[in-house]
């Protein structure tokens, strides 16, 4: 979980995505405390936001590619440097539900930040292929900080889809979004898009992590294929492995905590009931 510590050249070696997993369970390691810290006031949360961006800057200044392991370089792989991309996510999920509850029905907003995201995603995709990373590092205002960019893009659009989301869950009730089963029919099934939604989100992690070792798994099971036919097979085969994943390891893992987060909640109500 420590080798971008070495060089960023390592975290691609085996697959690139897995790079990122070490700043993910840095960030949530802390979540307690950000939740600790929020309860304090609701000042804290905007404090953090500027605190961290701050931080972002500076080591995407400092830290030049290359220098690996210079601290700089290590720290923009992981929580110090990246730390706004998770808190903007933090923001999206309340910023979607403030603009649930507060804007009229088919306000304009909420289609315009969706093309605002897909615009700011699209200019940011267009650059890296203009440039690719070596032009990216060589420009001192972008290196460093297309990912943020590409984050600032998500995270306007994802607040708008979580508006709209919630706001279908008003109108059906809780049942229609969060308790939804994906398959289910009949009068209480919820639309097919939901159920849509529901099984690309069970299945997003697991496309994240494989679609790179997909890719590759592709070109060494099917060497006699190539273009789109091989990107079809690297397709398929990520959807299959990601569905397993899932059903083994993903789905089962969350129901235990979920079991135990249960017990621990019921222990301490009983504990109270007792004390009082």
């Amino acid at each position: 979980m420590l080798h971008t510590t070495v060089s960023p050249e390592i975290a691609q070696y085996y697959n690139v995505a897995f790079w990122s997993l070490p700043p993910e369970l840095e960030f949530y390691v802390l979540v307690p405390l950000l939740a600790w810290l929020a309860q304090r006031g609701r000042w804290w949360f905007p404090a953090l936001l500027v605190a961290a961006l701050l931080a972002h800057l500076a080591l995407a200044r400092w830290g030049v590619p290359g220098q690996a392991p210079h601290w700089a370089v290590v720290a923009n792989v992981h929580w110090p440097a990246l730390w706004i991309e998770f808190l903007l996510g933090c923001l999206a999920w309340r910023g979607g539900q403030v603009l649930a509850g507060r804007l009229p029905p088919r306000h304009w907003l909420l289609p315009a930040m969706l093309a605002a995201a897909l615009l700011l995603w699209l200019a940011a995709a267009m650059l890296w292929v203009a440039w690719g990373d070596a032009g990216v590092d060589a420009r001192r205002w972008l290196r460093g900080n297309l990912g943020l960019w590409s984050a600032c893009a998500y995270a306007l659009g994802l607040a708008a889809l979580m508006a709209w989301l919630r706001r279908a869950q008003d109108a059906r009730g809780p049942a229609a979004v969060h308790g939804a089963v994906p398959g289910a029919t009949g009068a209480g099934a919820s639309p097919w898009w939901v159920r849509l939604s529901l099984l690309g989100g069970q299945l997003s992690y697991g496309v994240y992590l494989l679609h790179n070792a997909a890719l590759t798994a592709a070109g060494l099971l099917w060497p006699q294929t190539a273009g789109w036919t091989r990107l079809g097979l690297a397709v398929l085969l990520t959807l299959a492995a990601t569905w397993a994943l899932h059903h083994a390891v993903e789905a089962p893992a969350r129901d235990w905590g979920r079991r135990l987060s249960a017990r621990l909640v019921a222990r301490q109500r009983s504990r109270a009931r007792i004390e009082a």
